[in-house]
């Protein structure tokens, strides 16, 4: 009980210590001809509220969706693709290749074999400079493995092979491989590569047709893309995309005039390769292409 008195004591005290405050405040306020306006109370601060997190977005997008079941062959693409772009530590380089000169001998070669019905493609005499460039600088020609790099004694060149689009298949990829390719000329490569890419896209290929590459080509050109970057094929080192041969002013001998240009761009693991490597190899593939007549013999 003394304990409760005297706290209401002291607020008491409290209490008439503020007022006589106050009033002593309003009257020293009254001597100058003002009343003591109050202090303004600083007003809070307004908070947004936290944003509500989206929504999921549903797979189906609105209106009408069609299903397309995903096959096998899609499911095996987008693993290995998956695989190698998360585990391959990709770079590229980059040329333009004159290829005024390829286009050239080219018609003339396939003059020369009309009458046999053969016609040689621009990617005929790429995969040709691809596998000697690759006896060049077999450091391309590797392989990545945990223990070790293995450089591989065959030159096995693997040729991306676009399958056909609904309606008329399923689509798809596919990569048979031409076996000891620096060994063949122009015209044997023209007829396996045509050979594999019509079993491909008509009855199939075995697994051993599409196994064993140690690089591969993806040629875009035909369908008139530029320029663009490939994925590598694991358990390969490299890959070259190959753009459309395209009418342009090229300068030569310090005078510019029409030509044909091509962009080459090759996809490389920088465990195996380095870049001084692959600006090599690609200048070795450049330096063909642009002198196509060496690739004859």
């Amino acid at each position: 009980l003394l304990l409760a008195l005297s706290a209401v004591s002291t607020a008491a005290a409290v209490t008439t210590t503020a007022a006589v405050t106050t009033t002593a405040a309003a009257a020293g306020c009254a001597r100058c001809g003002r009343r003591l306006a109050a202090l303004p109370i600083p007003r809070a601060r307004q908070v947004a509220p936290l944003a509500s997190p989206s929504p999921a977005v549903s797979v189906a997008a609105a209106g009408s969706s069609t299903t397309v079941e995903i096959t096998a062959m899609r499911r095996a693409i987008a693993r290995r693709l998956v695989e190698s772009k998360t585990t391959i530590p990709h770079f590229t380089v980059t040329m333009t290749v004159d290829a005024g000169p390829l286009v050239a001998l080219r018609t003339s070669i396939n003059d020369c074999l009309a009458e046999q019905e053969t016609r040689l493609s621009v990617n005929d005499f790429v995969l040709r400079s691809c596998a000697l460039s690759l006896r060049r600088h077999p450091t391309v020609n590797a392989s990545w493995s945990e223990a070790s790099i293995l450089v591989h004694d065959q030159v096995n060149i693997g040729v991306a092979v676009a399958l056909p689009m609904p309606p008329e298949g399923a689509g798809g990829l596919v990569v048979p491989v031409i076996r000891e390719a620096d060994t063949k000329g122009l015209r044997q490569l023209n007829e396996e590569t045509t050979s594999l890419a019509h079993r491909a896209r008509s009855q199939g290929l075995s697994s051993g047709e599409m196994s064993g590459g140690t690089f591969t080509v993806s040629n875009l050109g035909m369908y008139g893309v530029d320029h663009f970057e490939a994925i590598i094929n694991p358990p390969e080192a490299a890959i070259l995309a190959v753009g459309a041969v395209e009418p342009r002013p090229v300068v030569r001998d310090g005078t510019l005039v029409a030509g044909h240009t091509m962009t080459c761009t090759l996809s490389a693991d920088h465990r195996v390769v380095d870049g001084a490597i692959a600006a090599a190899f690609l200048a070795s593939v450049r330096e063909l292409l642009e002198t196509p007549e060496a690739m004859l013999v």
